[in-house]
């Protein structure tokens, strides 16, 4: 069987409100209740939103229809559409690393370049429902993709396989894995001391973890999913040692 990988779309028309964000970090980790360099995060994430959601425009498209034109725009190889058991509409690539980028935007850019220190207000917004700037996924997709940009940038390449039981088993990363399950901001409360190279390895030590739940069809596939992973941990633990020795010197 081809594995594929599947964008999941919301077509039913909706109406999108506007929701005010609030001023005040209380609960993020290391993160002040209210100072400048809060309150300028949070307008980056703001900054994040669609001209709509910001009272600058005006909706004439549901996000699949956006969608769909984007990956038309962006030349995206065919792709076909598919409906799920729940009634969604899906976009299905045969090869997920051929899925065109989707368009960016100043905000993400200086999030991004910010790198661990926004962690605390990206898991803050994580579930934030407000339409972003691509007029198609949410600025808590968003600022779920700034977190895996860093600590798991192959996320959005997993792609299903089977498994020990003959079933076909959807992947999805870490983070996104965390906000489905509402568990992220817990999970951030116990790695937030973390350096980015300690994530990285939470990243890959759950990816193990999560690949031998799932289980192979054989030695072939163990060696060729789990190797791959086995020596990027071990490359990420030298870096750690490395790191450690260098701040050890400093002190």
């Amino acid at each position: 069987m081809t594995q594929r990988t599947a964008i999941g779309l919301r077509i039913v028309p909706r109406i999108v409100v506007s929701v005010a964000v609030a001023s005040g970090l209380a609960g993020c980790a290391g993160v002040p209740r209210d100072d400048a360099a809060s309150r300028e995060m949070v307008t980056l994430i703001d900054a994040l939103a669609s001209d709509f959601e910001r009272g600058e425009g005006v909706r004439t498209t549901v996000p699949a229809d956006a969608a769909r034109a984007l990956f038309r725009k962006l030349g995206a190889e065919p792709w076909h559409e598919s409906q799920t058991s729940d009634g969604r509409t899906i976009l299905v690539f045969p090869d997920p690393t051929k899925i065109p980028l989707p368009p960016t935007c100043d905000a993400e850019q200086e999030l991004k370049k910010l790198g661990i220190k926004a962690f605390p207000f990206l898991v803050r917004y994580a579930n934030d429902k407000r339409l972003s700037f691509d007029d198609w996924r949410t600025i808590g997709y968003w600022c779920v993709r700034i977190m895996e940009s860093l600590i798991e940038p192959d996320a959005r390449y997993y792609m299903p396989r089977k498994g020990a039981d003959g079933e076909l088993h959807w992947r999805h990363g870490l983070l996104r894995t965390l906000r489905r399950e509402k568990k992220l901001s817990e999970w951030w409360r116990n790695y937030s001391r973390c350096t980015v190279t300690e994530l990285r390895m939470a990243v890959v030590r759950w990816r193990i973890k999560e690949e031998r739940r799932i289980g192979f069809s054989g030695k072939e596939q163990e060696h060729r999913i789990l190797d791959p992973l086995v020596k990027r941990l071990a490359g990420l633990r030298k870096a750690r040692i490395a790191e450690t020795a260098k701040s050890d010197k400093r002190q």
